[in-house]
């Protein structure tokens, strides 16, 4: 039956109304022969053409109606007869629109995919939060599909489907994102691997190192200084500044001549400081050979300290530290035949690479680790320390002694700590490399104690009595004469050890032998006193270095950290800073935060603001004991002297 819709004598639309609705409104006089009515199947016209809606009197044709007031732009007077419709309606539904062939399947069941595979897989492998669901779902599609309950079947069909899209979609993100954590790890390891793997059949390149670097230039992948801020420390008495060319920069260097040897030739150091910068008390580091009467120059690297050039990280530096052997042989106060050099971690690194160079009058060198190998330097890559593709062999070969030893120019000795694993995998390939090759090798190796950093006194001492016993260019020993100077200039100071009963140390006694005198018998050392001193001097070094960067955090915030904030907020910048815009950190490499806040005895080094005596803070080591305010804390205030 149609619903029927009509204009009231207000114009107003009213509906819908069944057939015997329609002749109550007509017999109530409310629908008038001239009203206008539509059905809901679209057909228009008049009431008065509906045949018995009014009595017979009133059953005369209404007039036309010119205008449809329903505006569906079809003259009244084009419907002949709407009760055709009313009664062919009753009869049966409108013909509905013909199904498409998607339909006609669904409605069988023919398109309907449970998707039961895809959910087990993606349950099994990917996301079983959502594969587990959508095994329901499809199990469930398939019991509606036997039943014959299509649409159901269709609907859960779907919710199986975006359950499997979706769970795939999340386990490819995550996949995504686990990979790109464990890439470095992953790229780490297969470059040990590969390292660990070609060990043995390490070889040199048969091309001469210096026909590759001649031929060589750089590609840096950024340009600028380099990587680590420097301190502001005045410097030490009798060391002065100076000035030495390298290519055409003007780099400054720290140089100490013993009083009263300006008008001799002396034995010379130049020391490579550790690090990517250079302080003036990077030179105390050197305190064996300065009271030995040796002349030391500790210079820095392009780029270091707010220098000229540009960081290249073991290349234009490698020239820098050339040119500054050079410069220091032409001072008439240094003994050219007796010119050495030794570096401690990137400074080790510089001095190894001298080795390999020629027209430097260097004696022979030595380093406290500096073996580095192309795992270590692609690591360093995401530290922000390599400025080249360290993937590119050309670029990494011009930067290591590992690959070149045959092509080394003079001897050297290199240091390395027993709890110092960093260069492992260096010792392995070095002494392949030296195995494998028919050449006088001029790299030797020593396992000391220590870690990386507590090796270094250890190292620099083992270096110098390896000097003390060396022979001079005309195959005598060392100048009687200048082994006399050197036992005069230890007894202000031991640098290897207490004096004995005759006043003499080991160091005098070394110095004594290189002159070909009879050495006094020497007094046993306690082993435990010597250790505890190397300790001390370590101690002291790491906590110059924790303050320099203390003071650069202060130069860039404006302000120390508070003893809360500690050497935290040289890790990470300090939500509570109210000038953290200018944190420019981190200012401790994050992978070695724990070692190096750490003393040689196992104990956390101690920070305060402010400090005491007037100081802005105060960073210090327990000590031996591991107590706190006891006669043998080590602190950064102190002077060597203090120890």
């Amino acid at each position: 039956m149609p619903n029927w819709f009509y204009i009231d004598a207000n114009g107003q639309k009213q509906g819908p109304v069944s057939d015997s609705q329609l002749k109550t409104l007509a017999a109530q006089g409310i629908i008038q022969p001239d009203s206008p009515l539509a059905t809901d199947t679209g057909k228009k016209g008049t009431a008065g053409q509906i045949r018995g809606l009014f009595p017979v009197a009133s059953s005369a044709p209404a007039p036309p109606v010119e205008k449809d007031p329903w505006d569906w732009g079809i003259p009244a007077s084009e419907v002949t007869s709407l009760v055709a419709e009313s009664q062919t309606s009753s009869a049966s539904p409108p013909p509905k629109p013909a199904a498409s062939s998607r339909q006609r399947q669904r409605r069988s069941g023919g398109s309907i995919n449970t998707y039961l595979v895809w959910s087990i897989i993606t349950t099994l492998c990917c996301m079983p939060l959502l594969g587990i669901p959508a095994i329901i779902f499809s199990v469930l599609c398939g019991s509606d599909l036997k039943a014959g309950q299509y649409d159901s079947a269709a609907m859960k069909s779907s919710i199986a489907f975006w359950c499997n899209v979706i769970g795939l979609t999340l386990w490819v993100l995550l996949l995504i994102i686990q990979i790109a954590l464990l890439l470095p790890a992953i790229q780490a390891a297969r470059e040990a691997a590969t390292l660990a793997a070609n060990a043995q059949n390490a070889r040199s390149n048969p091309e001469p190192y210096l026909e590759r670097r001649a031929n060589f230039k750089t590609k840096l992948t950024k340009t600028g200084k380099a990587p680590q801020e420097w301190g502001n420390e005045p410097l030490p008495p009798g060391v002065e500044k100076v000035k030495y060319p390298s290519d055409n920069l003007q780099l400054d260097a720290c140089l100490y001549v013993p009083q009263g040897r300006r008008e001799q030739k002396n034995p010379a150091l130049v020391f490579f400081h550790g690090g990517f910068a250079h302080d003036n008390e990077d030179i105390l580091a050197c305190d064996i050979f300065m009271k030995a009467g040796f002349v030391v120059l500790a210079p820095a690297l392009r780029a270091e300290s707010g220098g000229p050039g540009n960081f290249e990280l073991f290349l234009g530096e490698v020239d820098d530290a050339a040119n500054a052997v050079r410069w220091l042989a032409q001072q008439s106060y240094v003994d050219t035949e007796r010119i050495y050099t030794f570096g401690h971690s990137v400074g080790g690194g510089i001095s190894c690479l001298l080795s390999l160079m020629d027209n430097v009058p260097i004696k022979h060198g030595g380093s406290s680790g500096g073996l580095y190998n192309s795992l270590i330097i692609s690591a360093w890559k995401s530290e922000g320390y390599a400025p080249f593709n360290p993937r590119t062999t050309a670029e990494m070969e011009m930067r290591l002694l590992l690959g070149n030893i045959r092509w080394m120019k003079r001897p050297h000795y290199v240091y390395l700590g027993t709890a110092d694993n960093l260069f492992d995998i260096s010792v392995e390939l070095a002494q392949a490399e030296m195995q494998n090759e028919s050449i006088n090798n001029m790299l030797f190796i020593q396992r000391i104690p220590g870690d990386h950093f507590t090796s270094f006194d250890p190292a620099i001492r083992a270096y110098f009595q390896k000097v003390s016993m060396d022979r001079d260019m005309r195959g005598g020993r060392l100048d009687p004469q200048d082994a006399m100077s050197m036992v005069r200039n230890f007894r202000e100071r031991d640098p290897l050890g207490p004096q004995d009963e005759s006043g003499q140390t080991a160091g005098q006694r070394t110095a004594q032998g290189a002159a070909g005198q009879t050495p006094a018998p020497p007094m046993v050392r306690s082993p435990a006193d010597m250790q505890d001193q190397t300790r001390r001097r370590s101690a002291r070094m790491s906590l110059r270095s924790l303050a320099n960067n203390v003071e650069r955090y202060y130069r860039d915030t404006g302000q120390y950290p508070t003893t809360a904030q500690g050497f935290n907020a040289l890790i990470s910048r300090p939500a509570i800073l109210p000038s953290s815009a200018n944190w420019r950190g981190p200012y401790l490499i994050p992978s070695t935060q724990e070692r190096s806040t750490t003393d040689p005895w196992g104990n956390k080094y101690q920070y305060s603001r402010p400090g005491k005596s007037g100081r802005p803070f105060d960073i210090w080591s327990l000590g031996p004991d591991g107590k706190d305010g006891t006669a043998d804390d080590v602190g950064h205030w102190m002077e060597a002297s203090d120890l």
